[in-house]
């Protein structure tokens, strides 16, 4: 009896070991938001007491977007999905597709893996489509950068249902936990942590000019800029006159590489590719690059002279690395935006205008003390903190917010 019982004991330890670990699904659409949520990973996946899964979808699987997937596997998570939605086009249709897709395979996922939590960031149509499946199966949804506002882009309504789907909200500023709650989310569960991209931006892990010289097979010039331009899916049909508009200004620079990154999948996406190709024949300063991954793209700010377009990261990570960035159209509007942001319109005089202000010695002078909206680095770290504190009994069962 004895020594059963001990056996029975042992077994009992082991059961409860068992318990103890849960599982976390992160969920990552492309090279924009894998950037921000890396450290996290990295940092739930040295818990003993924590099983990362890293569900990889979206533009990872795509050749034309870079195969990002790659990036992922190089930084060897322990489980990683991979979930191709055959996003074979950038039309309403295939983009409808690819949400109804991926409502399906997720769901499967989540019945397969059965975690514990699942953990969303942004806006995109994917990370939305996640959002249906994980809130029908009935799992909590951490939710990463809500209450952000970007009006030019469908991604704007994505990322309030994703809100009002999601039981846990971790945002970036003041501003965006007022707007969440506003959506009738519980104050007691919506967190200002802080931007995610401040933890990821480090000097120290940067290549310098040489090594990108010789990586990227690149030589900069006497002036060099990033330029990305993504599609404005609200208002699409300007979409190529727009960026005619931009190519012909920067056709006028002179002695300056241009450096174009390719746009997000958004309906409408191929038509800019093959026009940013075209621009590029017989022209050697201009490089066009499928993804370059979080790192040397961080590496590339650090040694242009700003950026160009219309990409979150030139509100985000950008300034962080003390360089300017001209923000053009209404992609972004809505977004805070700091000092070194300069702001304009899809017009030849104004861009011209914005790409003269970036070289002057007084913007530069406030480039270089501007301070983020999003805070300071930490964001990981209380994110962490909070996530061991919450009571997640019941946490499915949340009423409306009714703000007084």
């Amino acid at each position: 009896m004895f020594v059963k019982r001990r056996i029975e004991i042992n077994e009992s330890n082991l059961k409860s070991k068992k318990k103890m670990i849960k599982k976390f699904i992160i969920v990552t659409t492309g090279r924009s938001d894998y950037g921000m949520l890396k450290k996290l990973a990295n940092e739930l996946e040295k818990d003993k007491n924590k099983k990362i899964v890293i569900v990889a979808t979206g533009t990872h699987l795509s050749r034309k977007h870079g195969y990002t997937i790659n990036e992922i596997n190089n930084d060897k998570f322990k489980n990683i999905l991979k979930i191709n939605l055959n996003i074979r086009d950038d039309t309403k249709r295939n983009t409808a597709s690819a949400i109804s897709n991926g409502i399906k395979k997720f769901y499967n996922i989540l019945s397969n893996t059965n975690p514990f939590l699942v953990i969303l960031l942004g806006d995109r149509y994917e990370t939305f489509s996640f959002s249906i499946a994980a809130n029908i199966f009935g799992v909590p949804i951490i939710h990463l950068h809500g209450g952000e506002v970007t009006s030019g882009s469908m991604d704007d309504t994505f990322r309030h249902c994703i809100t009002k789907m999601s039981d846990i909200h971790f945002v970036a500023n003041k501003v965006y936990k007022h707007r969440v709650i506003q959506l009738g989310e519980n104050p007691n569960k919506v967190f200002n942590v802080g931007g995610l991209s401040l933890d990821n931006i480090s000097k120290k892990f940067l290549y310098n000019k040489n090594e990108i010289q010789r990586k990227l097979k690149l030589k900069f010039l006497k002036k060099n800029l990033i330029i990305t331009f993504h599609p404005e899916t609200i208002n699409n049909s300007h979409n190529e006159k727009n960026l005619s508009i931009l190519l012909n200004s920067l056709s006028l620079l002179r002695d300056t590489l241009l450096i174009f990154t390719i746009p997000n999948a958004d309906f409408g996406n191929y038509r800019i590719i093959k026009k940013i190709n075209l621009f590029s024949k017989n022209r050697k300063n201009v490089k066009i690059f499928n993804s370059l991954g979080h790192i040397m793209y961080l590496s590339l700010v650090n040694q242009v002279d700003g950026v160009i377009g219309n990409s979150s990261s030139g509100l985000s990570e950008v300034p962080i690395l003390k360089k300017g960035s001209i923000n053009i159209g209404k992609r972004q509007e809505g977004r805070l935006k700091p000092q070194s942001v300069i702001s304009c319109k899809f017009n030849k005089e104004e861009i011209n205008k914005s790409i003269k202000k970036l070289y002057n010695k007084k913007f530069q002078a406030i480039v270089k003390k501007t301070k983020s909206p999003y805070g300071k680095k930490g964001a990981t770290k209380k994110i962490l903190k909070i996530l061991n504190k919450i009571d997640f009994k019941n946490i499915k069962y949340k009423k409306f917010f009714d703000i007084k």
